[in-house]
């Protein structure tokens, strides 16, 4: 490694360990946590008893007997996927509930603790993903995720995620919309946490396109109608956003899980970290 790159690291890490301490000395609100990583995160769940992994794709965080994994495609398929992705097949898990077009409701038992990577943000359906989990999750269970953060990766341009747009979707047909679709396929950025945090977030998005992307976008949307599996976000939510949107929806009594715990986003990351409990 030349020099360089070993100082830039270095520099890195140090602004990373200065923001971790000056997050630890900061008072949050209640539900707010100070950031994390995805080590730590991952260390301090409770997997003693029976864990359900949704979407492991090639890189499951949790094995063992007591682990059951979701996901809407076989293992067969799974692994097809990390190839055309240039990524490994061997990490690709038995997957014991498949649903092609993501339902939980296929899953016929009850887990201690539900986790998911990357996941809730594609929900078509919000409401109907969070009562699906809260059915086959034990009274007092946990549902934990990891989010990312609109802010800083490709969905930087895109408007954060309300409640009101929440509730709507849960009246709508469950496939993702057009706005979800053309949003996705029009409107993202670059995937650079670093660059995002330095403010460097790419061209905005241009408000003329050419046919052929929005004719692309219109069939993405088509597929997704059908049936089939569309890979997209439909929301997009900050730790704060996040929190706000649960609690409303708690409060409403439209789910039965309430936010015990979000973390802030750590500095030059991307993501963060969830805690709800079924009650």
């Amino acid at each position: 490694m030349s020099l360089v790159k070993r100082s830039r690291r270095l520099a890195l890490r140090t602004v990373k360990l200065v923001a971790r301490a000056a997050a630890g000395l900061r008072a949050y609100p209640d539900g707010m946590a100070p950031p994390t990583t995805r080590a730590d995160f991952l260390a301090g769940i409770d997997t003693a008893g029976s864990v359900l992994e949704i979407g492991p794709f090639d890189c499951p965080q949790f094995e063992g007997t007591n682990v059951s994994y979701f996901d809407v495609l076989d293992q067969n398929d799974l692994k097809q996927r990390a190839i055309a992705h240039g990524r490994s097949p061997d990490r690709c898990p038995p997957i014991d509930f498949v649903s092609y077009n993501g339902d939980l409701r296929i899953v016929d038992r009850k887990f201690h603790t539900i986790f998911s990577s990357h996941v809730i943000e594609h929900q078509p359906d919000l409401i109907a993903h969070l009562q699906a989990v809260r059915n086959i999750l034990a009274l007092g269970g946990q549902y934990l995720m990891i989010v990312p953060d609109k802010r800083f990766c490709f969905d930087h341009f895109i408007p954060e995620t309300t409640i009101a747009e929440v509730i709507d979707a849960a009246t709508q047909a469950r496939t993702h919309s057009a706005r979800s679709v053309l949003l996705h396929s029009l409107f993202t950025t670059h995937n650079s946490a670093i660059s995002h945090w330095l403010g460097f977030h790419g061209k905005k998005p241009r408000s003329n396109r050419e046919q052929s992307e929005i004719d692309a976008a219109m069939t993405e949307q088509k597929h997704s109608a059908d049936g089939e599996y569309v890979d997209v976000h439909a929301w997009y939510f900050t730790p704060e956003g996040f929190l706000d949107v649960m609690r409303a929806l708690a409060t409403t009594q439209l789910i039965r899980l309430i936010p015990v715990r979000v973390h802030q986003t750590a500095v030059f990351d991307q993501e963060f970290f969830v805690v709800m409990q079924a009650v």
